[in-house]
C-alpha cells in the first residue's frame, strides 16, 4: 500500500506584470501602494503588517512573500517586508542535506618533496646533457 499525502499539492504562481500588482495593490490596499516601492523586478510593500493579519492573509493569496531575516533593504533605504516577484522567476535553492555539513574536505595524497640532485637531472636531460 502507498502512503497518502494529506497535504495539498502546491501550486504554481503564474508571473503577473508589475503594472497588474500594482492595479491589484490599489484596488484592495491603497494605504500599502502609497508606501511600496519597486527594486528591480520586484514590488516591495514598506508597511509594519505584524497587527493586521487580514491583510497578511490577502498579500499572501495573491502572491506576496514575506522578507525572513530582517526584510529586504531597499535603495531608499526602506526595509520591505513582503515582496512580489510579478514577473521575475523564484530562484531555485536546492536544500542540502544536514549530514553535509559535517562532511571532511576531500584530502590530496601528498608529494614526496623534490631533492636538488633531482631537479639537476631533470635539467641535465631536458638540455640533453645526461
Amino acid at each position: 500500500m502507498e502512503p497518502t499525502s494529506t497535504a495539498p499539492p502546491k501550486r504554481k504562481r503564474e508571473p503577473i506584470p508589475q503594472v497588474d500588482v500594482l492595479d491589484w495593490l490599489h484596488t484592495n490596499h491603497p494605504k500599502l501602494h502609497e508606501t511600496c516601492e519597486i527594486d528591480r523586478a520586484w514590488l516591495w510593500v514598506t508597511e509594519n503588517l505584524k497587527e493586521y493579519p487580514e491583510v497578511r492573509k490577502s498579500l499572501s493569496e495573491y502572491g506576496f512573500i514575506f522578507a525572513r531575516r530582517g526584510g529586504h533593504k531597499l535603495p531608499s533605504g526602506a526595509l520591505g517586508t513582503w515582496g512580489h516577484s510579478c514577473e521575475a522567476p523564484l530562484p531555485f535553492k536546492r536544500k542540502k542535506k544536514r549530514d553535509d555539513k559535517h562532511k571532511p574536505e576531500p584530502t590530496r595524497p601528498a608529494t614526496p618533496p623534490r631533492s636538488q640532485s633531482d631537479e639537476d637531472a631533470e635539467a641535465a636531460a631536458f638540455a640533453g646533457l645526461a
